[in-house]
């Protein structure tokens, strides 16, 4: 009769020290596929998010406006956006490209002709009830706060980029206003307006600091924003909602929206939660992955649409 030998102890230690072993080499392996992949799918919502933008040009003659409002005051050193932000905001472009992105319906929702809130303190403009809805085609699957039942968005226009032409509202300076990008206040933007080459040029990029709803959970008297808030129009609190510019260099924020204010990074930082940089769509409707260590300069040339100089380093 023979007797079958068992592992021993040592034996039985080596074999869960192998696979303790393996599972430390498979899993960044697995993170890492699990991080190619949301990344892909970031990089294909920003394209169909230019696409539309690309079809609202084709059947209007001009890219959307960034935002409408009744300002009709032009941006200088000392005017950024000027009115009442419970009545005098108007659709943004995330609103307005909806028929172009095969969302017909949400958009037959809105009163397009009435206006907009651009924040949740803003309760008594007729578009109230139907906005600070979520809609995921506006969400970065690597973000975690972005989530079903969250109206966040990870997509901003870009309104311009630069040090010089810009304007800041009166109390808080560091809240910018640009008109030298693609998208601001009440802009018609045409791809012959894009003089440094629409390869060259940032449509849209990439945001993880729009104020956040659960931010608001935690301190009800602070306000925040939704993927189809207007611009905020006020004297001493207005703000650029739904754009930025390329200002400050890219992820240069380290605040989280869901738990501090960064309202002043909104408008003038892009970033993602992508290792190492952000995703853009460029004016001719391709993306692409730009690093956080490109060169200022050349960053700050990229939201322009005509810096004079259109190589731009390759961008």
């Amino acid at each position: 009769m023979t007797h079958r030998r068992g592992f021993t102890l040592v034996e039985l230690l080596v074999v869960i020290a192998i696979i303790g072993l393996l599972i430390a080499l498979l899993l960044p392996a697995v993170q890492s596929s699990r991080e190619s992949s949301r990344r892909a799918a970031c990089s294909n919502k920003l394209r169909q998010l230019a696409l539309a933008m690309h079809s609202h040009h084709s059947a209007r003659g001009h890219f959307p406006a960034g935002g409408t409002t009744k300002v009709t005051v032009a941006y200088s050193s000392t005017t950024c956006l000027i009115g009442n932000p419970s009545t005098d905001g108007g659709p943004s472009w995330t609103v307005i490209i909806l028929p172009y992105a095969g969302d017909q319906p949400r958009y037959d929702g809105y009163a397009i002709d009435q206006p907009f809130s651009p924040m949740s303190t803003e309760t008594t403009t007729p578009n109230f009830s139907r906005q600070f809805k979520a809609n995921s085609n506006f969400q970065c699957p690597s973000d975690k706060n972005s989530r079903l039942t969250a109206c966040n968005t990870n997509y901003f226009a870009c309104q311009g980029g630069g040090t010089s032409g810009q304007a800041a509202c009166a109390a808080q300076t560091s809240r910018l206003f640009y008109d030298n990008g693609v998208f601001f206040n009440n802009s018609k933007i045409r791809v012959k307006d894009i003089q440094d080459g629409t390869s060259h040029v940032a449509l849209i990029g990439e945001t993880k600091y729009a104020a956040h709803q659960d931010w608001t959970a935690a301190n009800p008297l602070r306000p925040h924003m939704s993927w189809d808030s207007s611009l905020r129009p006020l004297l001493d609190f207005s703000m650029p909602l739904g754009l930025c510019a390329t200002t400050n260099g890219i992820n240069s924020s380290f605040k989280d929206p869901a738990v501090s204010e960064d309202y002043a990074g909104a408008s003038s930082t892009f970033g993602s939660n992508h290792s190492g940089g952000a995703m853009f769509a460029t004016a001719d409707g391709a993306t692409t992955f730009v690093s956080e260590s490109i060169d200022l300069a050349l960053y700050r040339r990229f939201g322009q649409r005509s810096s004079g100089q259109s190589n731009k380093g390759g961008l």
